[in-house]
């Protein structure tokens, strides 16, 4: 808990979730070491923009915040200001919103 708390809030209410969703603490101490390690590998910024998306969608696990690390990791922590992308479809088989109207 304490090395979570050097890490930051987010990094921290992580590691208390993961301990309280755990039956055994042993179980949620070797999940958390490994939480532990990822900051070290990866920067404490991130690990704490990981933690908080983890956080937001209820995805207490280190797999999950590893998953968020590794797959967009340039996108995810250099654009996440930016609005979301949108793209319009122009399709005949897209009928729109004005055919529910």
């Amino acid at each position: 808990m304490n090395q979570g708390m050097k890490i930051g809030p987010n990094t921290l209410r992580l590691i208390e979730q993961i301990f309280l969703q755990c039956k055994h603490p042993e179980q949620g101490f070797k999940t958390c070491q490994g939480v532990i390690q990822l900051a070290l590998k990866n920067g404490k910024e991130k690990i704490e923009e990981a933690a908080s998306i983890c956080l937001e969608y209820d995805f207490i696990s280190y797999r999950k915040l590893d998953k968020i690390l590794s797959l967009r990791s340039d996108d995810l922590f250099s654009c996440s200001d930016k609005e979301p992308l949108q793209v319009d479809i122009e399709h005949e088989n897209v009928r729109g919103h004005s055919y529910y109207q």
